[in-house]
């Protein structure tokens, strides 16, 4: 016994839902268009705990010496790569000396590294930096 019966056509709602699908799609990719052209150019201050955990892993680097940090800023570009803005950062010695103060340091970073979840400044900048010198007793 073969069916030999003509196949049904989708009913009427199954093709609205793919409708709707598709409608929803496209207002989330404007939403999310228009809120990442919103981001660019402005700073956007990040939370205390992020920078203390920047702060954290910048002394594991650094060895004997450390930093401190005042306050951690990103900052998106036209093409929306993110640009981290560090300020207030104090370089001490091994005996816990300041012996540089820098207002701001600013690491560009690329977005498709970013978005492998590599963090490798492509540019660096530092300005205002100042520098404590001492002399020893001895001269």
């Amino acid at each position: 016994m073969s069916d030999d019966s003509p196949e049904t056509p989708p009913c009427p709602a199954r093709r609205r839902s793919w409708r709707w699908v598709l409608v929803l799609l496209i207002v989330l990719m404007t939403a999310g268009f228009v809120a990442s052209q919103s981001l660019v150019g402005r700073a956007i201050a990040l939370p205390g705990w992020v920078t203390s955990e920047i702060e954290e892993r910048l002394n594991t680097r650094l060895g004997d010496s450390g930093a401190t940090l005042g306050q951690s800023v990103v900052e998106f570009d036209g093409n929306g790569a993110p640009q981290v803005l560090l300020r207030n950062v104090g370089i001490r010695d091994a005996r816990g000396v300041r012996i540089a103060t820098l207002n701001q340091v600013s690491a560009a970073l690329s977005l498709h590294d970013v978005l492998r979840g590599e963090v490798a400044p492509s540019t660096l900048n530092v300005s205002g930096a100042q520098i404590t010198v001492r002399r020893s007793v001895d001269g």
